[in-house]
């Protein structure tokens, strides 16, 4: 009798620690700064998504769920532009930059940190995006400000390179006649 109450506890117990344990997934699971994607690696259909994603690009779970990776991830199809950034040897993780679709079709500029994990027994894809719209914009600025600051650079040295010319010329000139001027027009001049 009394290790029958001991099991019971102990299973109590375990029962308690497990539903923290999936409190304490959900909340990592839910309130993760990125969009989290979960994807089958056999056909790239999306089988989990967390509120975050939903949010940002406007679908609810019901229509992200079962739809390809192909209908939300818009790479470049060109490889030059594709840009992977990083991959780990150790991991497996890839870091890359494309484009997610919105709901309303509207692409939204993302880095997506994706890996291969094993879930319930089997391999997914677990994609971390992340919105880079506003770091786009400002990279663009940058850019920009850098072709305005080329520019002005240009047109300064060419509104100098004149008035330069001509002290150059009227100096030269002074050293050259310099040696047969005589006292009252190194005075004058």
């Amino acid at each position: 009798q009394e290790e029958i109450e001991h099991l019971k506890n102990e299973i109590e117990h375990l029962r308690h620690e497990l539903a923290q344990n999936r409190q304490n997934y959900n909340n990592l699971f839910e309130n993760i700064g990125d969009s989290l994607f979960i994807i089958d690696l056999t056909n790239y259909q999306i089988l989990t998504v967390n509120d975050h994603a939903c949010r940002r690009f406007g679908y609810t779970p019901i229509e992200l769920v079962g739809k390809s990776l192909d209908d939300i991830e818009v790479t470049s199809t060109n490889p030059a532009t594709q840009q992977l950034a990083w991959e780990s040897s150790f991991s497996g993780t890839r870091v890359y930059e494309c484009y997610y679709r919105h709901k309303d079709g509207s692409l939204i500029p993302v880095e997506v940190s994706s890996r291969v994990v094993s879930m319930n027994d089997r391999d997914v894809i677990q994609n971390f995006v992340r919105n880079i719209k506003i770091r786009k914009q400002l990279e663009t600025e940058r850019l920009q400000l850098i072709d305005d600051l080329d520019s002005f650079a240009h047109t300064v040295a060419h509104d100098l390179k004149n008035p330069l010319s001509v002290i150059t010329s009227y100096a030269q000139f002074l050293r050259d006649t310099y040696p047969y001027m005589s006292e009252g027009e190194l005075k004058d001049g």
